[in-house]
């Protein structure tokens, strides 16, 4: 039985009054939307919060949701969505670096980190690189930072992506081609005026 196979059994569970089900599809993909919302927003709390307020929104809408598509793309799509909607209600957005994890609390989704060996200069060089690669994402059009960070952030495929933000897979491969364009012509540019 693959992934989604189980998640549809979940979902009907739930739809029969088995809360526990749901219960289990929030434990299987706490850590993706927590992270997603992470990287998205900058802040712990918010992306708790927002993290929260996506499963809770999937709740409410269980018996909308169309087992022809993945319980997976499903869910990441109300989490984009109400990350859209808590920056554009808040009006502004934090990135954070891609080598960053925030610090954990107890009770806290943990986020997978590199468990590399490297040495103290390895350690500043890849830092002081993830910051400026984080500094040219933060300069990208706002209709290119979701796909960047579904596509490299979180290694998701075109049509997963497509399917997330609501778009055409064309639109999606256009633009991420159109961010990766701009991420090296902003990189050439950073590196330039570095030296």
């Amino acid at each position: 039985m693959d992934k989604n196979e189980e998640d549809i059994i979940l979902v009907r569970k739930c739809l029969n009054g088995n809360n526990d089900a749901f219960e289990e599809l929030v434990n299987k993909y706490k850590h993706q939307i927590y992270n997603l919302a992470y990287r998205l927003l900058g802040n712990r709390e918010e992306a708790r919060d927002v993290s929260q307020e996506a499963f809770f929104r999937a709740y409410k809408s269980l018996n909308k949701y169309k087992i022809t598509y993945s319980f997976f793309t499903w869910i990441y799509t109300i989490s984009i969505n109400v990350c859209r909607n808590h920056l554009k209600d808040n009006k502004k957005m934090y990135m954070v670096p891609l080598e960053s994890s925030p610090s954990m609390e107890e009770g806290d989704f943990e986020l997978p980190i590199s468990s590399e060996d490297l040495t103290p200069e390895e350690i500043l060089h890849k830092k002081r690189n993830s910051d400026r690669i984080q500094q040219i994402i933060n300069r990208l059009p706002k209709k290119y930072r979701s796909v960047v960070v579904l596509k490299y952030i979180h290694g998701l495929q075109y049509n997963e992506i497509a399917n997330i933000v609501n778009l055409p897979l064309g639109t999606v491969k256009i633009q991420i081609h159109r961010a990766r364009k701009a991420l090296k012509e902003l990189w050439e540019e950073e590196t330039k005026n570095n030296f």
